[in-house]
């Protein structure tokens, strides 16, 4: 598909939304459990379909649910995170030039490993609430489908048939709040937990 001069992939909009709970080890490493919902979208130009006079759009859509763990990095006023991912799809669908959906969901596998990987800093905050920016790339290690088929135009005709994978690149915009954190006091073996 991506040797495909017919057949060309447009820089696509999408979007996660979705909450992560944390606890850290120490002042700087710590681990994040997310999850939320994802619109993974990709357009084509479909030149196949073309007449001289009109272009042509093809659009793939999936919503997913995803669940992630991801062990979190802060040194200084930015941070580093890594970590697996599992996307369960919700339903796939092709439009053509904006035209009702035909429905893929059968044609995609129904969950997908992923690998995250992601990097920022803090914008403002304070040490109970944060506002924190920064970039998360996505990866599918596991195959969304195991053929092109379900994403090209029927007349797209290919030597071998490869597997799809996922790639995306996301802007990140956070809301952190710290519950407290727990001490040991210097007399004795007693831990406390101390509340912001």
């Amino acid at each position: 598909m991506l040797d495909d001069q017919q057949f060309n992939h447009r820089l696509t909009g999408t979007y996660f939304y979705g909450a992560k709970v944390g606890i850290n080890f120490g002042e700087h490493n710590g681990i994040a459990f997310h999850f939320g919902g994802t619109r993974v979208r990709q357009n084509f130009d479909d030149f196949y379909s073309m007449t001289p006079s009109s272009t042509n759009t093809m659009t793939t859509s999936a919503h997913l649910f995803e669940i992630g763990a991801l062990y979190h990095r802060t040194n200084g006023s930015g941070y580093f995170e890594v970590g697996p991912r599992l996307s369960m799809v919700q339903n796939a669908a092709v439009y053509t030039n904006g035209s009702n959906p035909i429905d893929i969901t059968d044609d995609v596998y129904p969950n997908y490993y992923g690998i995250d990987l992601g990097f920022g800093a803090f914008v403002i905050g304070n040490d109970q609430l944060t506002l924190m920016t920064g970039f998360r790339f996505s990866y599918g290690i596991g195959p969304l489908s195991n053929s092109e088929r379900p994403f090209i135009p029927s007349a797209a005709t290919y030597e071998t048939s490869r597997s799809v994978h996922v790639l995306t690149g996301m802007l990140c915009i956070e809301l952190n709040y710290s519950l407290g954190y727990l001490v040991k006091s210097t007399c004795g073996n007693r831990t406390t937990w101390i509340s912001f």
